[in-house]
């Protein structure tokens, strides 16, 4: 009899139970319906957002050690992670090192890759949600989106390459920590004498960097900073997990799982 095969789906996870649900949960209930074999768990990265949502929600969410020690004592020796970060960086390159201690606990250990992973996936991204903007999109607006940035020069670049595929299309890809920033945004808006902005999270859930950072009342917001600017803001407040082409894109993702 062939042992069950698990599939992992790692987030760093959010504090904001209904945000979760309707991006990560959606994402692994797209993975489940695709794998119905596999036995389907969660973990999540973030030690303070598993401990806000069991204070706050009374919701129990395992980290990865704890999912990967439940599945040796049910006798899985096949497992894929598959995790829902964004891109390659400091939290990918920290999970795999904390996969590689369980290599000797499982027959197969295997990870898939990030949502924008290589130049096909870009494309795609870039794509996908060039369809759905133009839900948005009026006579002379623009789409803004705002991801996290990273530390990690490499990182950043993928940001860079994700505009650049929006060619000529009305898109501007901004970033929290580095740039483009709200400073650089503000300047590429001037400059094409952009009137209307349809801001949207350029993260997979809008958990607190979304709701703080981007959309938050603080005068330092994001969206705070454009409309003190004058712009006209229309707002996407849902995080990319929440498109149905961006789970089967995840899904997709297991495929292209390789051993740790």
């Amino acid at each position: 009899m062939n042992q069950p095969k698990a599939v992992l789906v790692v987030s760093f996870g959010s504090a904001y139970p209904g945000s979760n649900q309707e991006t990560l949960g959606a994402i692994e209930e797209y993975i489940r319906r695709q794998y119905p074999q596999a036995i389907i768990r969660r973990a999540y990265t973030s030690l303070r957002v598993i401990e806000a949502l069991k204070e706050r929600h009374q919701l129990t969410v395992e980290t990865v050690a704890q999912a990967l020690e439940q599945l040796q004592k049910e006798g899985v020796q096949e497992v894929i992670v598959q995790p829902t970060f964004l891109l390659y960086g400091e939290e990918y390159n920290q999970m795999c090192k904390h996969l590689s201690s369980y290599k000797e606990s499982f027959q197969i250990l295997k990870v898939g890759p990030p949502l924008l992973a290589e130049s096909t996936d870009v494309l795609r991204v870039a794509e996908i949600l060039a369809g759905e903007g133009q839900k948005y999109l009026q006579e002379d607006a623009v789409v803004v989106l705002v991801g996290h940035g990273s530390r990690d020069e490499a990182g950043n670049r993928v940001y860079q390459e994700l505009q650049k595929a929006f060619v000529d299309k009305p898109f501007v890809v901004g970033t929290l920590i580095a740039k483009p920033g709200v400073a650089e945004v503000k300047q590429i808006l001037a400059n094409r004498k952009i009137k209307k902005v349809v801001l949207w999270p350029l993260m997979v859930v809008a958990g607190s960097h979304t709701k703080r950072d981007i959309f938050g009342k603080d005068p330092d917001s994001f969206a705070s900073r454009l409309a003190a600017a004058g712009y006209e803001l229309v707002k996407i407040e849902a995080g990319l997990g929440s498109l149905l082409e961006i789970q089967k894109l995840y899904a997709e993702h297991v495929e292209r799982a390789k051993e740790i």
